[in-house]
């Protein structure tokens, strides 16, 4: 063995290795792309997240102002109808009094034309 034997199967070795570290280094930068492409997936979930949160937000404020809303009406309501009760007490009290002041223009008719007599 004068050594020259074992250098074309070390050349075709070499050659194999470089080209599975090629192959190697391929994947590798793949994987870092996938890794990237993921990264910035997670990146949009987050905002998309953080949008989500900020639209319950705002959606939980709205229903508390809705529930004050209602409660203010209710409130309202209730008030317009006892201010329906308290319009129809003073129109009754309106009609008993022109009753009477009634009564009393006839009566003092009635004295008038006694008196003329």
């Amino acid at each position: 063995a004068d050594g020259t034997s074992n250098e074309p199967a070390a050349q075709e070795a070499l050659v194999e290795a470089q080209a599975r570290a090629a192959k190697a280094e391929e994947e590798l930068q793949q994987a870092r792309s996938a890794e990237d492409g993921f990264k910035d997936a997670l990146q949009l979930a987050a905002q998309r997240l953080s949008v989500a949160e900020g639209q319950i937000e705002e959606l939980q404020q709205a229903r508390l102002a809705e529930d004050g809303l209602k409660e203010a009406l209710q409130l309202a309501a209730q008030r317009l109808s006892g201010a329906e009760g308290q319009i129809e007490e003073f129109h009754s009290i309106r009609q008993k009094q022109e009753k009477e002041i009634n009564e009393v223009r006839s009566r003092e008719e009635e004295l008038k034309e006694a008196l003329n007599l």
